[in-house]
């Protein structure tokens, strides 16, 4: 009789584990997934701009050395954010746990973070070499159009990133809202 009572309880229990477990991944999916499912997106969107500005550079009629050196920029940024896509693909993963989705996001930060480091330190002086070595070519009105085009591209850039960080953050609060929220139960 006792043994009969422990293995209905045991079953009991299981069942209200599996519920929880299907509360907590879907918790997970509401509140995490649908950012991580944007920042794919704009990784993805990314990548694809590269590869046809890789492909653009290539017929473009520069010296050897700038359109070498600008398709090896960009292929490295290609290749560093297929990396990132493949660390976001295991992020959106349904099999991992709380902890194992934070961790592969927080991975992902860190290359992301890096990656921005290393592309803003290897496109300043490329784009410092490539507008002295093309400034001589110009007439002085195409100079002050130059310079702005450089301007503004920098600073779209730094506001899409800044966009782009600010999606990040979102995702980590909703880890910590999702780590508070199952400590309370």
């Amino acid at each position: 009789m006792e043994l009969e009572e422990m293995k209905k309880k045991w079953e009991i229990l299981s069942q209200q584990i599996e519920k929880q477990n299907f509360i907590n991944q879907k918790l997970i999916k509401d509140t995490v997934l649908g950012n991580v499912s944007r920042i794919f997106i704009f990784n993805s969107a990314g990548a694809f701009i590269l590869l046809i500005l890789i492909l653009v550079v290539s017929t473009f009629p520069f010296t050897k050395w700038a359109t070498i050196s600008s398709i090896a920029i960009l292929s490295f940024s290609l290749i560093w954010d297929c990396v990132n896509l493949y660390i976001l693909s295991k992020v959106k993963s349904y099999k991992n746990t709380l902890c194992e989705t934070e961790h592969y996001f927080l991975t992902f930060r860190k290359s992301e973070t890096l990656n921005y480091c290393v592309q803003t330190l290897l496109l300043i002086p490329w784009t410092i070499i490539f507008v002295c070595q093309y400034i001589h070519y110009v007439h002085i009105s195409q100079i002050l159009l130059l310079a702005l085009w450089v301007v503004v591209t920098w600073v779209i850039s730094f506001f899409i990133t800044k966009i782009y960080f600010k999606r990040v953050k979102e995702v980590q609060k909703g880890f910590k809202d999702l780590k508070s929220f199952m400590e309370d139960e």
